[in-house]
């Protein structure tokens, strides 16, 4: 996925659900023999990170419970997207 440089730490987006499905962690501009590396990034994949914070006894409680809900219009992902 194309990823602008600063958005290191920003979530990455499921367009069908409006979920974070990961966090961006890296965008990679050039490999190491110095060829440009288009598009490609990285990301941790937001169940890594729910099965970290749940483990954290200060952030447990803000992840119990938390499940996908239906499918929206592209409006409500924006919005939802957008609120994250």
């Amino acid at each position: 996925v194309p990823v602008q440089p600063g958005n290191s730490g920003g979530p990455l987006i499921d367009s069908e659900s409006g979920w974070a499905v990961g966090v961006i962690t890296l965008r990679l501009d050039h490999t190491s023999d110095g060829r440009s590396a288009d598009n490609v990034s990285y990301a941790l994949k937001a169940s890594v990170l729910h099965d970290f914070v749940s483990g954290t006894p200060e952030a447990a409680d803000s992840v119990k419970g938390a499940t996908p809900d239906k499918v929206g219009n592209s409006t409500e992902i924006i919005s939802r997207a957008k609120g994250a």
